[in-house]
């Protein structure tokens, strides 16, 4: 099955996900996160902002907020050439309706942080495989973005378990995540242990 037809068929799914499902998913899927070592070492972390039916980001980015780390969230700054950076904020009610309505820093107070001072990468995503790979919603803004980061930050899809398989069709610029937390398993993904 191609990207474009499994992304189809599993972002399917997610929207026929009840609210509740999505809210009781979302929390466990965030306590795994919060209480790994993955997050207790981090002091600089870039979470997406969740939206429609994706694993809920906005009590995690609230929380590490309240916990004391840096937060970044995304913002595309060219769409032509699926740009993206990562601006810091002090609070999630700073966000204001962008892109297909996803909450964005505001363009008139962006605080757009190095990326090489971010730690962990929470990054979203239609579809994973155990190996790490995604796929996302055909823009390629994290494939251009990961390879930016340090060598040694880290980043986590965040996933319900439907969303993953054992193989995802994938390019060679495809950039695979170092693990998926799902409400059911934290897998340290393949390519990570290559």
């Amino acid at each position: 099955m191609n990207k474009k037809n499994l992304r189809e068929q599993i972002l399917e799914i997610r929207k026929s996900l009840s609210v509740d499902k999505v809210e009781s998913y979302s929390d466990i899927i965030m306590n795994n996160l919060i209480t790994s070592e993955l997050y207790k070492k981090a002091t600089n972390i870039m979470s997406y902002v969740s939206f429609n039916n994706e694993v809920n980001t906005h009590k995690f980015i609230k929380k590490a907020i309240e916990d004391g780390k840096k937060i970044s969230v995304p913002y595309a700054i060219d769409s032509k050439n699926k740009i993206m950076m990562s601006c810091l904020i002090d609070d999630i009610s700073e966000l204001v309706p962008g892109y297909f309505g996803i909450l964005s820093p505001d363009p008139n107070k962006l605080k757009i942080i190095d990326e090489k001072s971010i730690d962990l990468v929470i990054v979203p995503g239609a579809v994973f495989d155990i190996s790490g790979y995604r796929i996302g919603y055909g823009g390629g803004y994290y494939d251009k973005f990961l390879p930016l980061l340090r060598k040694d930050a880290l980043s986590v899809g965040l996933a319900f378990s439907f969303q993953v398989i054992d193989k995802v069709p994938f390019e060679k610029y495809d950039i695979p995540v170092d693990f998926i937390i799902t409400e059911k398993d934290f897998i340290e993904c393949e390519v990570r242990n290559a």
